[in-house]
């Protein structure tokens, strides 16, 4: 009985080894192929992700034309009309208009949720 016992425990070992290696293996190459398509690795407590890659440039400035052109046709637009026109969400709005505000493309008038957007 005691051979038995020792058998089931070195197989159950054996299998728990195959086990973690195949989840391990599968963990690395999500990673893997998450940084080549632009994302990065992140730590979070003891789970790993992967994070989104920034935007690209071009992104960017396609965004912000795409505001520019959206307030000459419709000037005085708060952010939350304008997220529904161009179907963009509120993080994804916020950088272009800010940094348009910031180039002086965009003016603004009124705060928080009041505040309207025209171009300049």
């Amino acid at each position: 009985m005691t051979d038995s016992i020792e058998s089931l425990i070195q197989n159950f070992h054996q299998n728990l080894q195959v086990a973690i290696q195949a989840q391990i293996q599968t963990e690395l190459q999500g990673m893997l192929s998450g940084l080549m398509n632009g994302g990065k690795v992140m730590q979070s407590g003891l789970k790993l992700r992967i994070a989104k890659g920034k935007r690209t440039p071009e992104a960017m400035e396609d965004t912000k034309t795409r505001i520019l052109t959206t307030l000459k046709e419709e000037p005085d637009l708060r952010s939350e009309q304008m997220q529904k026109i161009l179907k963009l969400s509120g993080n994804d709005l916020a950088l272009p208009l800010r940094q348009l505000l910031e180039e002086k493309k965009v003016v603004c008038k009124g705060v928080a949720r009041g505040r309207t957007y025209r171009v300049k």
